[in-house]
Formats: structure tokens, C-alpha cells, sequence
């Protein structure tokens, strides 16, 4: 096996012209497909294709129309009646504007304001300001919508707000690229820093950068080949995938200096180095690709999405490092060599000492931290959909949220449609919806054309919107929060009076609809993900140190600083958004369990000349200075998308990607040490062939 490694990479030196074009050929065609790359805005678009509301969504849609974003709410203030008609007129001849409701679609409003029931008139006009619904004629890319809300703007001015899930995906489209602009360029300068603190030479850091800014280029253009990605894999794929590559390179070329610092040419200390660190880099890539991923396991399809994109990055970092990386590092040795310089990072032997010698406390404190820390990361209070939206309350979104909230509450709508065909049984439906606490509108053929006049009497245009293809559709307004106890009680009643009235025939579809199946459906991903990445990793440590007492350590120092990352939202009484809960036990698993693998390969190594105290210091001692750069970078990263980012679920996920980074290697700098030095004897008799001297 050895022999056949030096033939490969023997190769790999040989062949730089036709490697380098290549990768060159590959990055050049990732360019060119990124102009092909569709992004989803919409989370509710990652529902399994089975769940009650994501089958209702498709046969409303296939019958009605795109629906999906429902009713955008727009608040003007008037002076009149006649004003509001007016804006209402300007508004309706927006283009790509569907449909404009006011006050004047329910009731005459040729009567004083003193004879209007005045539920009715507060749910259109109150303290000056008119609310209109607005539906949009939309495309599949969005756009349309886009420019019409950028054209209403224009007419509400300022003093005007508007709020919806249009609203909210036009902003995530126009701040996606935008920010991820923004985050790469304070995280580039500063990642470079650090690497120039870390590395020993300047010119490696650039480098670093310029291989995995290739192997980035390289996944993101085949992203394209897939139907589309979600915004939030988009906004958050590129940088994690920066983050956690750095390491791959660190371990070769620090390898390569150190066969150059004992006299061995550039050629031959390359293939040493080669030989050294590929088996390190492979086990340390294939726990990252394997934490990613356990994502496709979701039925939530947010994580096969965010999964396939992440483990399909680290994929092309692996074969950058290992082809790419070594090629230039050898025809650069010469430069690398000129700009060398000193570390600047301590060896950590006095820190290391400090930590053994408190080496029973630590492992009773962390010992102690697991049951408190496992059952409050499972208390948390969780937002399932887009209710936090924004990550800025002061932002233009913000603002018009409350402002319209404040004034008329919180509307929700959702759309019900029901095979046509028997007016009666359509009334007796309505009415009983409109009993419902929480329910105050409904607006429907029977409701708002009247069973009074015959259908072939209504204008074809006014039919369409609420009778087509055998069935009728209800437009529901609710006045509550689009999520929480309020609203899934009131999914869950009309779903029981639809049942009754149309056993199995109705469909039922709206963002709170599709959030409670939502919650459903991602509380049972999380168990499975969990196991599925901690088993897979396990493995991979099983087979790479062939010992059976290892997984459970390197796990256990990890899944701590996890348990420990997600109780820290409870304690602080502060919900989570759970897409964030659910992806970032296995993002941080795949991403830092490295630190756990580098420093056990180093105690291994060292046991076999030291005793165990002296081991595990001097394993210290070489691996802080690699596991302090990796985590600094990855909490970097984390701390930029959460200090960026003007989507609540991405800020909240980079929150805990940058906090995750700093508690997995305090875990692994603090604990794993001492509980190895614990646990020795043990390691020694279930690890085969682990030659620990007798000292």
C-alpha cells in the first residue's frame, strides 16, 4: 500500500502542467455555470413532497394559480375614503399586480362611515391608514414580484409599510448576494492574518486561500446542476466550506517544512510530506463529508440541500489539497523558502502543564456538565418558520412589520379549497370557520358572490378567483402570528370541519399550514441526523486509530461542547430558530471533531516513546497551535454571518457555528487531554497494536 501511495503521488509531482490545467479547466467551467445557479427563497418550498400541506399547495396551485406567498399587506396613511380608492387604483395598475382588496371589495362604502360595522371597518381602515391585500402575477424566478414591490414602494413612500411573504423573499433575494459580498470581504483579510500568524512563511497563507478559493469556484458552479439551492446554502456553503478546509493545507505544508528544515530537497520533502499528512487529511475530510452528510437524511429537505452542498465542497477541498496544493508548493518552494519567518504562535508547554495539573477537575466539572447541558438543549423554545425574519429589528422589514401589526394585527391567511357543486354544504363550512376564534374572514363564491346569483351570471374573471376546474376555494384570514399555539390550533380546527363537511377531498395550504407540518416533520429529523452522523463518524475513528475506546472519548469531548452550545439559548430564555438547532449538531460535529482526531493521532504517537502525563503534554504542546488556528477561523466565520446577515435563521446559525468552534476546542484543548491520561490503560487494551512504552 505504501508503494502504491509514492507511485500516486509520485504522479501527482510529475504531471504539474496537466494537473494544473485541470483544475484551471474545472474552475474556469465553475464560472461559467454559477450564471445557471437558481436559488429558493421560499423555506416552505423544503416541506416533503408528502405532507398534507405541501400536496395541497401543488393541487391548489395546479387548479388556481401560484399562491404560494399569499396576500402582501400594504398600510398607507389617507385622509379619505376617496384617497385610499385612489392609491388603490395606482397600486392595481402596477405591473405584474394581480389583484388589489380594500374595504370597497366587503362592504358599500356610498354610506357614512358611522353605518359600517366597525370590525369590519378597523380591518381595512383605522387611525388614518388604509390596508390593502395585494396579490402578485408572478414568474417562477420571482422577479416580477421583486419589481413590483419596488414599483409600490414608489407610490407609499416612506410613511407607507408593506409585510408578507413576498416581502420577505424579495429582501432575502436582494441582501443573499449582497451580504455574502460583504461577509467574504472582512472574513478573507482576517483569515489571512491569522493564517500569517500561524504559518511560517508569507507567502503559504496566500496559498491557502488560492487553492480552496478554487476548490469554492469549483462547488459553487456545479451547484447549478442541481434544481436549485436554498438561500440559506447559498449565503453559508462557501464560507463554511473556507472555514473548514484550512486545516487540510495546514497539515501538508507544515509537514513539507518540516522535511525541508531537515535538508531534504523540495521534490522529495513534498512526497514525504505527502506520505505523512494524506492519511490524517482523508480521516479528518471524511468525518467532515460524513457530518454534512447525515443532513440528506432529513426528511426537511433544507438538509439534503444544505448537506449535499457542504459534503460536496469538502470533497473538491480534498482533491485541491491533495492534487493541487502540492504542485504549486513544490514549484513555489523556492519563494516559500525566501519569505520564510518564526512562528509566532508559543509552543503552549506551560498552558499544558496547567491544564493536566488540574487534570481530575476538569474531567469532574465536564462529567458534570452533561446531564444539565443535554436536558436543557432539549427544553429550548423553537420558531419552526419565518417569524423572526429579520435579524435587524430597526431594518425597513422590521419597522413595517410592527407598524401594520400595531395597527390592524397580526393577519394570516389560508387557503382552503374544496370540490364545488354544493352551495349549501360550502355555507354550512363557512360559517362554521368563521365561528372560530381567531378567524375574521372568510372569503369565498358564497361568501362574497352570494348563492343568490348564478354562477353563469359572474363575470369570468370574478369566477376564476374562487370556483375553477370542479372546485371552490375559501381564502382564510386569521389574525395571529403565522406560528405558535394560536395558529396551529386553528390549522388543526379547520382541518377537522373540512374533514367533516369533505372526508379526504380537501386541501389546505398558507404559511401556517405549511409550518405546522413543518414542526412535524423536523422534530423527528433531528434524532435521526444525530445518530446518523455520530454513528458514521465513530466509524471512520474506529478504523482510523482501530480502537474501540477512542470514538466514545473523541465524541464525547464533542457532543459536550454541543449539548453545551444549544443549552445556552435556554438559560438565556431565548427561542431558537430550529432549522439552526437541527443543522449545527451535525455541522459542528463534522467541523470540529477534526481537533478531537488531530490531538488523539498525536497522544498515540507520543505514548508509544513517553508515559502518559509526558505524552499527553507534548501532544499538547505540538497540536493547540493547529487546533487554536482552525477554531479561530471557524469562529470567525460564524461570528461574520451572525454579525452580517439580515435573515434571522442564517444570523442565529452563524451564532452557533462561531460559539460551537470555540466550545469544541476548549472541549478538546481542556478535556480530551485529561481524560485520555484517565482513561490510558483503557485506551491501551482496546486499541490493536497501540505500543505504549511501559514508562
Amino acid at each position: 500500500m505504501i508503494g502504491k501511495g509514492m507511485n500516486m503521488n509520485e504522479k501527482i509531482l510529475r504531471h504539474k502542467k496537466l494537473i494544473i490545467f485541470l483544475f484551471a479547466l474545472a474552475a474556469g467551467i465553475g464560472l461559467f455555470l454559477i450564471q445557471f445557479l437558481k436559488i429558493d427563497y421560499n423555506l416552505m418550498d423544503y416541506l416533503p413532497k408528502d405532507s398534507p400541506s405541501t400536496v395541497s399547495l401543488e393541487m391548489i396551485e395546479s387548479v388556481f394559480g401560484d399562491i404560494s406567498e399569499g396576500a402582501t399587506k400594504v398600510a398607507v396613511p389617507v385622509e379619505s375614503f376617496a384617497q385610499a380608492l385612489e392609491l388603490k387604483a395606482q397600486i392595481q395598475n402596477v405591473e405584474y399586480v394581480d389583484n388589489v382588496k380594500w374595504l370597497d371589495d366587503v362592504v358599500s362604502i356610498n354610506q357614512p362611515e358611522s353605518y359600517l360595522d366597525p370590525d369590519t371597518l378597523d380591518a381595512w381602515y383605522q387611525d388614518g391608514y388604509a390596508l390593502f391585500a395585494v396579490q402578485f402575477d408572478d414568474d417562477s424566478s420571482g422577479k416580477n414580484t421583486t419589481q413590483a414591490l419596488a414599483d409600490i414602494r414608489t407610490i407609499i413612500g416612506t410613511d407607507g409599510a408593506m409585510a408578507g411573504g413576498a416581502v420577505n423573499n424579495s429582501a432575502a433575494k436582494q441582501s443573499t448576494g449582497k451580504e455574502l459580498g460583504e461577509m467574504m470581504m472582512i472574513i478573507i483579510p482576517i483569515v489571512l492574518i491569522i493564517m500569517l500568524i500561524a504559518t511560517r512563511s508569507w507567502v503559504e497563507p496566500f496559498l491557502f486561500l488560492f487553492v480552496i478559493g478554487i476548490s469554492i469556484l469549483i462547488n459553487t458552479g456545479t451547484n447549478a446542476l442541481l434544481d436549485s439551492v436554498s438561500f440559506v446554502t447559498q449565503t453559508t456553503a462557501a464560507i463554511l466550506q473556507l472555514a473548514v478546509s484550512m486545516d487540510y493545507s495546514i497539515f501538508l505544508l507544515h509537514a513539507f517544512a518540516d522535511f525541508r528544515d531537515e535538508g531534504m530537497p523540495p521534490r522529495e520533502a513534498m512526497l514525504a510530506a505527502m506520505k505523512r499528512s494524506y492519511s490524517t487529511i482523508l480521516s479528518s475530510g471524511m468525518t467532515t463529508v460524513l457530518g454534512f452528510a447525515a443532513l440528506i437524511f432529513m426528511r426537511f429537505l433544507i438538509g439534503p440541500d444544505m448537506g449535499i452542498v457542504l459534503a460536496k465542497g469538502v470533497i473538491f477541498s480534498l482533491l485541491s489539497v491533495m492534487f493541487l496544493l502540492p504542485v504549486l508548493a513544490s514549484m513555489m518552494s523556492g519563494l516559500i523558502e525566501k519569505t520564510r519567518h518564526r512562528s509566532f504562535l508559543p509552543r503552549f508547554e506551560t498552558l499544558g502543564k496547567l491544564i493536566l495539573r488540574a487534570g481530575t477537575l476538569i474531567v469532574i466539572a465536564a462529567f458534570l456538565l452533561i446531564v444539565p447541558a443535554y436536558l436543557a438543549q432539549r427544553q429550548n423554545s423553537f420558531i419552526y418558520g419565518s417569524s423572526a425574519v429579520t435579524n435587524d429589528a430597526e431594518s425597513q422589514i422590521g419597522r413595517d412589520d410592527r407598524l401594520i401589526a400595531d395597527l390592524f394585527g397580526r393577519n394570516n391567511q389560508l387557503i382552503l379549497m374544496v370540490p364545488s357543486g354544493d352551495d349549501q354544504k360550502e355555507t354550512e363550512l363557512a360559517d362554521q370557520i368563521l365561528d372560530l376564534t381567531g378567524v375574521t374572514d372568510v372569503a369565498s363564491y358564497v361568501t362574497t358572490i352570494g348563492t343568490e346569483i348564478p354562477q353563469e351570471s359572474v363575470a369570468p374573471e370574478k369566477l376564476s378567483k374562487f370556483r375553477s376546474g370542479g372546485y371552490s376555494r375559501f381564502v382564510i384570514e386569521m389574525n395571529c402570528e403565522s406560528e405558535g399555539d394560536e395558529a396551529f390550533s386553528l390549522v388543526e380546527q379547520i382541518r377537522s370541519v373540512s374533514q367533516e363537511q369533505y372526508p379526504d377531498s380537501y386541501y389546505l395550504s398558507g404559511s401556517s399550514a405549511n409550518i405546522y407540518d413543518m414542526k412535524q416533520v423536523v422534530t423527528a429529523d433531528n434524532r435521526v441526523v444525530t445518530l446518523i452522523s455520530v454513528a458514521a463518524i465513530g466509524m471512520v475513528i474506529l478504523l482510523t486509530f482501530r480502537s474501540l475506546a477512542l470514538p466514545l472519548m473523541l465524541l464525547c469531548a464533542i457532543e459536550l461542547s454541543i449539548w453545551i452550545n444549544l443549552s445556552i439559548p435556554y438559560f438565556n430564555g431565548s427561542p431558537m430558530i430550529y432549522i439552526g438547532y437541527m443543522i449545527i449538531s451535525a455541522v459542528q460535529l463534522g467541523a470540529t471533531v477534526d481537533y478531537a482526531i488531530l490531538y488523539a493521532g498525536r497522544y498515540l504517537e507520543k505514548r508509544k516513546i513517553y508515559g502518559k502525563k509526558e505524552a499527553a503534554l507534548q501532544a499538547v504542546s505540538e497540536t493547540f497551535g493547529s487546533i487554536l488556528t482552525s477554531a479561530t477561523i471557524l469562529m470567525t466565520a460564524g461570528t461574520v454571518i451572525f454579525l452580517i446577515s439580515s435573515d434571522a435563521t442564517i444570523a442565529q446559525l452563524g451564532q452557533l457555528i462561531g460559539r460551537g468552534a470555540v466550545l469544541s476546542a476548549v472541549m478538546v484543548m481542556i478535556f480530551l487531554p485529561n481524560l485520555m491520561v484517565l482513561c490510558d490503560r483503557i485506551i491501551a487494551k482496546t486499541t490493536k497494536n497501540s505500543g505504549f512504552t511501559e514508562v
